[in-house]
């Protein structure tokens, strides 16, 4: 009997654990887009193409909240899409709690697809202006340090000319 609980015990831990790893999935994609067009091409997407309920949403703080259903399935789970502004990009962010993380990584995809569709190919991302500056900086002072290196190198004197900044006459004088 001990060992039967024990069991039972150790099977209702394994299930919350799993719950709980999934419930803490998601799936991430950094894109050059702009936020606004990833955000108005998601909702597009989750309405016009998968005909999603969208529960919740919020241009200004990136968010969408929706009633996802797998494909041959009649119940439906919450599902969230959240667009951030980052250093690299856009990220787009996939939350569906219920299912496996390869749900989320096809849902991701298609919202890509669905901006490729849109707007064309990703523009490219240009460099930081920081960045630019630094290199212009580092190849000034490449620059500065090469000439001051060649200033500073004495060349081996001419004894002559030793002579003469010592005070003495040339030779035949």
């Amino acid at each position: 009997m001990q060992l039967k609980l024990i069991f039972s015990g150790i099977a209702l831990a394994a299930t919350l654990v799993g719950d709980l790893s999934q419930a803490a999935a998601k799936y991430s994609e950094t894109t050059t887009y702009r936020s606004e067009q990833v955000y108005r091409a998601a909702l597009r997407f989750l309405r016009v193409v998968k005909h999603f309920d969208v529960v919740e949403k919020d241009e200004q703080t990136g968010y969408l909240l929706f009633q996802y259903q797998a494909p041959g399935a009649k119940k439906t789970t919450p599902g969230a899409i959240e667009v951030i502004d980052s250093s690299e990009g856009t990220r787009l962010i996939v939350r569906l709690n219920s299912y496996p993380s390869y749900h989320e990584a096809h849902l991701a995809d298609e919202v890509l697809k669905k901006l490729k569709d849109d707007y064309g190919a990703p523009p490219i991302r240009k460099k930081s202006p920081a960045r630019k500056k630094s290199a212009e900086e580092s190849s000034e002072k490449e620059d500065e340090t090469k000439e001051s290196s060649s200033e500073s190198s004495p060349q081996s004197p001419d004894p002559r000319k030793t002579k003469q900044r010592a005070g003495a006459s040339p030779p035949g004088e």
